[in-house]
């Protein structure tokens, strides 16, 4: 094809805004349809509403874990609110935790969204206006990456708009496994229905946020690389280490990126190695605060995020390595190429960190990052003659017809489930409105514990102790979870009996992950899966009642201003109200203020 066909048949600059502002309200639309749904039902049959489980509002959060929505979503929420009322993003569950571990821990990503709900002044408009921003600079990132590779408009804006409305793929590409295979089927072909999780980056952290400053720092690495410009290679550092505080994933990705592209252009001795060590000093240095915060690492903070003690390699990670031997060997000077492999190179270190640390992490999100880059590879590889094709077109329209089937379909599959119980949602405003901010209110709930902590200006007691989120320790949660019970008049033996039986905590989660399957919401199941996870965080169950027995009696807690009296409370208490004086009822929670 002749350059003139080939710039004939590409995009305009005004079309490829378009694109981009469509894959954005593209990733916003099965919110837009589910909330349309419930209103339809809402008027047509009110009766039928109010016998859902969920029948409150509708919310972009979800309800907890699974269906349309993520337990982790409220925990960022609850993060999020605490960085919307100062600069740094605290403790939202301690604000007397001043841990500097904490403040370096994903601070960017908390301090955008914070500033979203700045703007907004409610979370639910904070969520979908964050995944239309970030979905839009998801595209308009991608996008420049392709073109500062030399692809054409049409293929650039093909690629970026694909990876974006399909980014949730990428977590089991190219692993045959049998739960990927599931997951790829009902996304791919909407007629065999959805799978639970959200459509594309529409997760807060982890997706929508975390990887738009990576991309950014990816487009001014290339640029830097190439050489001649000593002051953009600096600001592609600072943009580089800024993302150990955006979220360890891509922090360490691109990093390690940083080092490798140095060490290679340094070896073949190519002008551009100035540049790359200039690019990696400055990561480096903007990366030490974070480091030094973070390491010597707690080895209980490593439990928390799921890590196992391990030297054993990756052999899956061969294929990134294998994937940066061919970039390497094609880039020829290509700094997009060059870039590319550093970061599969990256991904490989990262999978086999373990060999050195003794410890292994639980690898999902750098196969993640692994399979984009093997995406993004593809693309560059593309010979000339096809990536100039005017057919590309195709390609993009049938993205976006897909994308479209799905949202529709996720929307008519997830309606009911986006929503909160009305009784809890009423509960929760009432406090909004009537207590004081900071108010602390007791309840052995994980469930309205973390709902408290997204969804109000108030605080649990206990902490969902997520550890992006709090990093209080497991000791002091048991003392918490611990007064509150004592609030409640539940003694130790009934609360490990009950809640902390770890037979019927593990037969809960496993019908809980059968029902999140089945497109189906238990919360009393809920309830049980989660005790053990929301309040010890990657903690095994014998371990977590070892915590509550030998801190049940020690008094170091905050006080209780309200105590939430829900199913839970309710059957743990065998019934008994707490002692106090009732503020608030209505069919399943109640609240009381303490007696002094």
């Amino acid at each position: 094809m002749s350059s003139a066909t080939s710039s004939e048949a590409d995009l305009s600059r005004a079309a490829v805004g378009a694109v981009g502002l469509l894959v954005a309200f593209t990733l916003l639309l099965p919110g837009l349809l589910m909330s349309r749904h419930r209103r339809f039902q809402e008027r047509r049959s009110p009766e039928y509403v109010r016998s859902w489980t969920l029948n409150g509002s509708y919310t972009p959060l979800g309800y907890l874990d699974g269906i349309g929505g993520s337990v982790d979503d409220h925990a960022y929420a609850a993060r999020s609110r605490a960085a919307a009322g100062s600069f740094l993003p605290g403790d939202p569950y301690a604000p007397e935790n001043k841990s500097s571990a904490l403040l370096t821990t994903d601070t960017l990503c908390f301090m955008a969204v914070g500033l979203v709900h700045r703007i907004t002044g409610d979370i639910h408009r904070t969520w979908t206006w964050t995944r239309f921003v970030f979905g839009f600079l998801w595209f308009a990132l991608l996008y420049r990456l392709f073109r500062d590779a030399g692809k054409t408009r049409l293929l650039s804006a093909a690629s970026g708009a694909s990876a974006t409305l399909f980014a949730d793929l990428f977590f089991g590409f190219p692993y045959l496994e049998p739960q990927s295979v599931k997951h790829a089927l009902r996304t791919l072909f909407w007629i065999l229905g959805n799978d639970t999780g959200t459509l594309g980056p529409t997760r807060i952290i982890s997706r929508a946020v975390t990887f738009p400053p990576f991309w950014l720092a990816c487009v001014l690495a290339v640029r830097a690389v190439k050489g001649g410009r000593p002051a953009l290679a600096a600001w592609a550092g600072l943009a580089v280490g800024a993302c150990m505080y955006v979220h360890l994933d891509v922090g360490s990705v691109v990093l390690g990126a940083a080092g490798l592209v140095a060490l290679a252009l340094t070896v073949r001795r190519e002008p551009a190695a100035r540049e790359a060590w200039i690019l990696a000093a400055v990561a480096g240095l903007v990366s030490i605060p974070w480091i030094a915060t973070h390491f010597p690492t707690d080895p209980s903070m490593l439990e928390r995020v799921g890590a196992f003690k391990s030297r054993a390699p990756s052999a899956r990670s061969l294929l990134y390595l294998a994937a940066m031997a061919l970039a390497w060997r094609r880039a020829r000077g290509d700094a997009s190429l060059l870039w590319c492999g550093a970061l599969l190179g990256a991904v490989f270190a990262c999978l086999n960190v373990q060999i050195a640390t003794g410890y292994y992490v639980y690898p999902i999100y750098w196969q993640y990052i692994g399979n984009f880059c093997l995406a993004i590879l593809a693309v560059l590889l593309l010979p000339a003659n096809a990536a100039a094709s005017p057919r590309w077109g195709y390609a993009l329209l049938a993205a976006f017809l897909i994308a479209f089937g799905r949202a529709t379909t996720y929307a008519a599959l997830h309606y009911q489930f986006a929503a909160l119980p009305r009784d809890v949602e009423e509960a929760i405003r009432w406090l909004d409105k009537n207590a004081e901010p900071g108010a602390v209110v007791a309840t052995l709930s994980p469930t309205s514990t973390t709902l408290l902590g997204s969804l109000s200006r108030q605080r649990p007691i206990a902490a969902y102790l997520h550890p992006i989120v709090t990093d209080i320790s497991r000791e002091e949660n048991a003392r918490r979870l611990a007064a509150a019970a004592k609030l409640f008049r539940v003694d130790k033996a009934t609360l490990l009996a009950d809640a902390f039986d770890c037979p019927r905590v593990e037969a809960a989660r496993a019908e809980h992950n059968k029902l999140q399957w089945e497109h189906a919401v238990n919360p009393g199941l809920e309830e049980e899966a989660a005790m053990v996870g929301a309040f010890f965080h990657g903690t095994p169950c014998p371990k977590a009642r070892e915590f509550l027995s030998a801190e049940w009696d020690r008094p170091d807690a905050p006080r209780a201003d309200y105590l939430w009296y829900g199913d839970l409370e309710r059957r743990l208490s065998k019934g008994r109200a707490p002692a106090g004086i009732e503020v608030y009822r209505n069919a399943s929670v109640a609240l009381f203020k303490p007696k002094p």
